[in-house]
This record gives structure tokens, sequence and C-alpha cells, in this order.
């Protein structure tokens, strides 16, 4: 026997499905539930002698969205380090770094014009071995980080009556293959500026450094909007060192960047540009926006997306952001309305893996 809303009797073998519009309350075998009806349809049907009941209307949530930024990586300074070097050569503190990071070594030496040298394996020399005649040379070299790196790494000349000085800094999200897209210099004598050459990279976002030395102790105020990274001074007084970068996060012409000092000094200056790798995001999030139901029972939401489901409180609550997203995935999102115990059937939205 089944006993439906309106509280009649009727046969098992007969269910009757009935819309009710007014607030019940039911009684089956002890058990008290009190629903508002005008949002639940009830079944009436009979197993093995226990009666059941059933709700078919929770409300949905309307217009489920999403949206993932799926934004190309970009070379990030990490950390920098920097040293004097007593006679013929720099040991440079290795900085902070992780394994697949850009170390990016400018070197200078004084009085030298025989080239500078890589102590240990694994460098690449770029820009070449640039004079300021008759006084400094300078030279930019880089690697890819290994997971277990040593303390130190070593640039070398022939002259052991010379000092020198060094700037490494790390930098994650590169193109491990290719990191270095462009590298010009500008040297010259007896001036109190220098204008790094402009850069034109092809693809974005970069990273756009610029390294500059003098042959005295002459402050270096850097170009204008970009940051200070590392500066040195060499033992005998000879030579200063300074870097300084800033992100490029469009492609298109760097513009020529000058920096300045007191004094007539001669000069090299580095503009470097780094790039990250040609594909791959950075996709920290997927967002998901909704309409609210109207009905006032709903009280929370389920969002699915494989396990654990996420409890997203508030029924006018009509956003939700996952943290926890790779770039290289797609997801399937489902959405439910929660009342009670109460869930509705769900509406879903498909995210596609980031290109």
């Amino acid at each position: 026997m089944t006993v439906n809303a309106s509280g009649r009797r009727r046969n098992a073998r007969q269910p009757r499905r009935g819309l009710v519009i007014v607030v019940a309350v039911i009684t089956f075998g002890g058990v008290t539930l009190v629903w508002q009806a005008s949002h639940a349809i009830f079944v009436g049907a009979t197993s093995t002698g226990v009666n059941t009941i059933a709700a078919a209307t929770v409300p949905n949530a309307t217009g489920l969205t999403s949206s993932r930024p799926c934004t190309a990586i970009a070379p990030t300074a990490r950390a920098v380090s920097s040293t004097a070097g007593p006679t013929s050569y720099v040991d440079v503190p290795t900085p902070a770094t992780q394994a697949g990071d850009l170390l990016l070594a400018v070197v200078v030496a004084t009085d030298r014009s025989d080239p500078i040298t890589a102590m240990d394996s694994g460098w690449t020399a770029v820009g070449g071995q640039v004079t300021s005649a008759p006084d400094n040379l300078a030279a930019v070299f880089w690697r890819i980080a290994t997971a277990s790196p040593p303390a130190n790494y070593g640039f070398s000349w022939n002259d052991v009556s010379d000092r020198g000085a060094a700037v490494l800094a790390s930098y994650s999200g590169v193109d491990t293959i290719a990191p270095i897209a462009a590298i010009s210099n500008a040297k010259g004598t007896s001036s109190t500026s220098v204008a790094a050459p402009a850069q034109n990279p092809a693809r974005s976002p970069t990273r756009l450094v610029v390294a500059t030395t003098v042959n005295s102790t002459a402050v270096l105020t850097g170009p204008a909007g970009m940051t200070a990274h590392g500066d040195i001074v060499a033992t005998n007084s000879e030579a200063r060192l300074s870097t300084w970068d800033e992100l490029r996060a469009s492609p298109g012409s760097t513009g020529t960047r000058t920096t300045t000092w007191i004094g007539n000094n001669d000069y090299i200056t580095f503009s470097i540009i780094i790039q990250g790798p040609a594909s791959g995001t950075s996709d920290p999030t997927v967002t998901l926006n909704w309409t609210p139901p109207t009905n006032t029972w709903v009280t929370d939401y389920d969002v699915l997306r494989g396990a654990p489901t996420i409890r997203v409180a508030g029924r006018v609550t009509s956003t939700w952001t996952d943290t926890g997203t790779t770039a290289s995935s797609g997801y399937t999102y489902t959405l439910k309305s929660i009342a009670g115990s109460w869930a509705s059937s769900g509406i879903s939205v498909n995210v596609a893996a980031c290109p």
C-alpha cells in the first residue's frame, strides 16, 4: 500500500505522480518529512513493504560558463648574486635556482684584451668579448641550471695582475633550448651615459636585461622603468658593473635604454632578450560562473570535477575558482544545487586544455 501526498490510499501496482502546491507534512513508518511541495514531485511506491519518497525537481542553476586564462609562460627573475675577483678570476656564488632555470652571467675584467673564459663546463658565450679600449673587457655567458648546481661558478682571464667582477642571475620560465633570443652591445670612451641598443623580439612575453660597466666606481643610474638587480665594484676600483631587467608582455621594439653616471668614463653596455618556452602556458585557475535559481530552499552548490566534490556555500553565490588545474588537461565540471540532503540533476560545462 502507498500513501501519496494527499494522504489517500491507492493500489501499490498503480503508482501515481502529482505536483503538490502546498507545504506538506508526511509521515512514513514513524519518520516525518517536511518539504515545500511546490518544488518537488513525490512518487509513491512500495518495496518489500517499506514506503519511499523521492524528489525530482530541486532547481538547477542556469547559465554555467567557464573562463581559463591560458597565459603564456613569462621569464621571471628568481635570484641574483655578485662578486669581485682577487686576481685573474672571479668565483661567483650560485644564486637560488631550480633545475631548468636560466643562469645568466655578465663578467668584466679590468685592463684586459684577452678572452674571459668559463672555468666550468656547460656555459655558452654570447655577444662576443667586448673591450672599451684601452681599459676593460666584458663578456656574457648562459647555461641551464641542473638539479644540483655547484656552490660557485668561476670565470677567468690570463693576467694575474688584473681584477674583475661578475653578476650571476637566475631566471625561471625560459626556453631551455634557446633562452637568449637576442643580444647587442654598445661601447665607447669618455662619456657620462650610454644607450643600450633596442631589441625587437618576435614573440612574447620576454624579459629585457641591460648590463652596463664603466672603468670607475661611479654609481650607475639605470634605465627608467627597469628593476635593478646586480651591482658590484672590482677590488682594484677600476670597474663597476650593474644590471637591470624588465618584463616585456608584448612583442615589438624595446627602444634604447640609457644608463647614466657622474664623470667621464669608458663604458660597455649589453641589451639581452630572454624568451620563454616556444609553447606551453601558465594556467593556475579555471573560474566557473552561473546564475542562482530563485528557489529559496537552495542553500549551497556542489561542484564535481572527479573526486572529491567541492561544497560551495550560499544560495546567491554565483562563482567559484578551481586552483588545482594543469594547463595541458581539459576538464568537465558539473554544478548541482543543494537543498538539505536533496540535490538537483546538475548542469555541466567542458573546459578545453590550454593550447
